[in-house]
């Protein structure tokens, strides 16, 4: 037993109240505080320990035996050793284990021996405190390190393990997930900005309102009250607010270049960006916003957890770029001039083009696409329960937890906790003696099919061993006070921890409960904490999907005024959500429904963003141009910055997915990486389609649509570039031109016949035509 020994000295140094022998072997955490979001009878706290090839099991347990000592921060919980110590150290009594046949399940359970794999032993270890405590986690830290013998392995498995795995691996990847992030940013800022220090200006911004939002991160704590943040949240938060609130300095930034170009100073260049700028990007902010605070009205509170931290990143990075950014570009403007590069533009012209010859059947056919899409998105096959957090086939924890299964079989735990009252009533007869309500519920578990193991005090005190049994022992079932409330009855379920037949399983448990107390008894476990997480978060899906979907409606209608709008861009983001959460469903994939759910709200939030912007620009040409004229004006305009936003945000959910070795997190990244593409293809294609198609309705549901959207003016010059190449010198717009008069129809055809031209024939002048 040296090796626990070594693990214990370790564990012990520099602590104030160091751990004895017997605490040393609490290892285990919780399912990753997946649990913490649930009521505090839910947080189970279970751990496993299996030693193998070498020592006998009842050596093992005796050098075990030898530590035991009283303390309040943990009890230590093994049956088997219960068993040993009842044992007279002078050899004057033997015990042939056989004589219990009601222990004898349990012994099978604790020890297994075989010619082919040697000597196994299971120890079942619980703590008092919480699963994610920092000393939790520092002993399951240690026992990781153990130094041990050859010959031996050990497999640490359960509630506590999981969380320490996911906890390492979140400390270890969020950095390594924000540098790959970041790298894949400067090289897309590289290619879309005009200057090498732009996205240095760029990530220095959002830079600061990312450290500002983990450094606050301590509240959220205290709100939702968790100790911390989930790994989640933790996992997820400082990329998606990068990739998500990147394009506001963009767009502040080009603005700047493009007011500056006007030929004034730059300190007027950079209050009139600030006021133009200020309209769309609250409203992109306000509608991200909305989003996250749908989160928060989950009854599951990791809702709660997440929205809160990413509303607060929104928050800050709104901060910094309208109080940051302008004083550092007004103080590195020479810089940014000085470091000037070439630049690709994008005129879209032929792109264009094309939109206005096909818009009257690319919206249906994406309609199309998009109306299976609902149905075979909730179609997913969805997981609950902690396979989540295990880390992908070839983690420690997969291989810890697939060895122990294979020799010990299923290890979920349940425990019915009860009434104290129960445990003496004589309330029920069997084999003509009188027995209590706890042990006669205790004998009908065991007739259960797939319940393996049933521990209980009566059980033990029907058998008369009870005296024989240490207080360390008893305690698991009935708490070591004065006056004790509750008993607990501890099960073995022979069931996956979530799943059809488990939940049978745990219905089966629950009715033969009920039949034996008052409803005041509860299950508690994996199991059902699963199905409650289930439930929850079910119910939990129809109400953020609404209220998420009600809000950003909301904003989009108080900042543009229309009816229809909202609808138009709201159903848009929408499909590309429903076809990108159809992909699992094609691919044959498991879903996280926590992380699907979190997916679809973040989505939603963040790519309104994209149609916010080209509806604003076609909006604004509006003004003084045709409906077509508009939507290339606007086609060129936004190109630049929804590339890069677009781009942003794929790569972030890529860095995630790659990155990660969790399951969750892994299924948001990608998720988020589909979903910025999707979004990008909607708002660029059927989005201009239908702001051609519904112009006319827009212009009746929007307030002060006719004196907002004229129709009988038109542009013909190429369309202004935001950002020219160094060197390129931006064109004066030419006098507008009034068409005659003529019908409507002939209006619209002559308007299509020149815009067809003028994009064939960049040199093509409608002057020399006769309208």
């Amino acid at each position: 037993m040296g090796f626990i020994r070594n693990a214990l000295d370790k564990y012990n140094e520099g602590v104030e109240d160091p751990l004895t022998d017997g605490e040393a072997v609490k290892f285990l955490m919780h399912i990753i505080d997946r649990m913490a979001y649930l009521s505090d009878e839910q947080k189970q706290m279970i751990a496993d320990m299996n030693f193998s090839n070498g020592e006998s099991a009842m050596e093992l347990l005796a050098a075990l035996q030898e530590g035991l000592s009283e303390t309040e921060k943990g009890r230590f919980l093994i049956f088997m050793v219960a068993l040993q110590s009842a044992l007279p150290t002078d050899g004057s009594m033997s015990f042939d284990i056989t004589m219990l046949e009601d222990f004898a399940p349990q012994l099978e359970m604790f020890y297994r021996n075989d010619a082919k794999r040697g000597g196994y032993a299971l120890y079942q270890i619980s703590f008092v405190e919480s699963d994610y405590d920092t000393r939790t986690m520092d002993a399951i830290g240690a026992m990781r390190e153990l130094e041990v013998p050859e010959g031996c392995t050990v497999r640490i498995i359960g509630n506590a393990a999981t969380t320490y795995n996911s906890i390492q691996s979140v400390n270890s990847e969020t950095g390594k997930s924000m540098i790959v992030a970041g790298i894949i940013v400067v090289i897309i800022l590289l290619l879309t900005t005009t200057a090498y220090w732009e996205p240095v200006l760029l990530l220095l911004t959002i830079g600061a309102a990312i450290l500002l939002n983990m450094g606050t991160n301590g509240i959220v704590g205290y709100i939702t009250g968790v100790n911390g943040i989930s790994y989640m949240t933790q996992g997820v938060s400082s990329v998606l607010q990068l990739a998500l609130t990147m394009d506001y300095s963009i767009y502040l930034l080009h603005r700047f270049k493009q007011e500056r170009r006007g030929g004034i100073s730059s300190e007027e260049a950079m209050i009139n960006a600030l006021t133009a700028s200020f309209s769309p990007v609250s409203a992109s902010s306000l509608t991200t916003i909305a989003s996250f605070v749908a989160l928060m009205f989950m009854s599951y509170r990791l809702g709660l957890d997440m929205g809160l931290v990413l509303a607060k990143g929104v928050v800050l990075s709104i901060i910094a770029v309208f109080f940051l950014m302008p004083a550092l570009i007004l103080y590195t403007e020479k810089l940014i001039d000085k470091t000037e590069h070439k630049t690709f533009n994008l005129t879209f012209r032929k792109f264009s083009k094309g939109l206005v010859k096909s818009r009257f059947y690319v919206p249906f056919i994406i309609l199309a696409l998009v109306i299976p899409c609902v149905y075979f998105q909730a179609q997913n096959e969805f997981t609950y329960g902690p396979e989540a957090s295990l880390g992908g086939e070839g983690s420690e924890l997969y291989q810890d937890k697939r060895d122990i299964e294979e020799v010990f079989g299923k290890q979920n735990q349940a425990i019915v906790l009860m009434p104290i009252k129960y445990l003496d009533d004589g309330a029920y007869e069997l084999n003509g003696k009188r027995v209590s309500t706890e042990y006669m519920l205790s004998m009908k578990l065991m007739e259960v099919d797939g319940v393996s193991s049933v521990q209980s005090y009566s059980i033990i005190a029907e058998t008369g061993f009870a005296s024989m049994m240490p207080d360390k022992f008893l305690n698991q079932f009935i708490p070591s006070t004065d006056n004790p409330g509750y008993t607990r009855v501890v099960l073995f379920l022979d069931a996956d921890e979530e799943g059809e037949a488990t939940t049978t399983l745990i219905d089966d448990v629950k009715g033969v409960i009920a039949q034996y107390t008052a409803n005041d008894a509860w299950l508690l476990g994996q199991s059902s904490a699963t199905l409650e997480i289930k439930e929850l978060v079910n119910s939990d899906y129809d109400i953020i999907t609404y209220v998420s979907i009600g809000l950003v409606a909301l904003i989009l209608f108080v900042t543009y005024k229309s009816l229809l709008i909202p609808i138009i861009l709201v159903l848009v983001i929408q499909g590309s959500i429903y076809i990108n959460m159809a992909v699992p469903y094609f691919m044959g994939d498991s879903m996280v429904f926590v992380g699907y759910m979190l997916v679809s709200s973040i989505l939603l939030g963040a790519t309104i963003d994209y149609a916010i912007l080209l509806t604003s620009r076609y909006m604004e040409h509006r003004r003084t141009m045709n409906k077509y004229d508009a939507v290339q004006h606007a086609l060129a305009d936004s190109s630049r910055t929804l590339i890069t936003s677009a781009g942003i945000l794929t790569c972030a959910g890529a860095s995630i997915q790659f990155v990660s070795s969790l399951p969750a997190t892994q299924i948001i990244g990608g998720a988020v990486m589909r979903g910025g593409i999707a979004s990008y293809i909607m708002v660029m294609v059927p989005l201009p389609q239908l702001l051609l198609l519904l112009d006319k309705a827009i212009k009746v549901t929007t307030w002060k649509g006719k004196q907002l959207m004229i129709d009988n003016r038109i542009v013909l010059d190429s369309p202004e570039i935001e950002e020219p190449s160094v060197g390129q010198v931006s064109a004066k717009p030419k006098k507008r031109k009034l068409y005659r008069e003529m019908s409507s129809k002939e209006r619209e055809d002559a308007i299509i016949a020149n815009i067809l031209n003028a994009i064939d024939d960049p040199d093509f002048n409608p002057e020399d035509e006769d309208v």
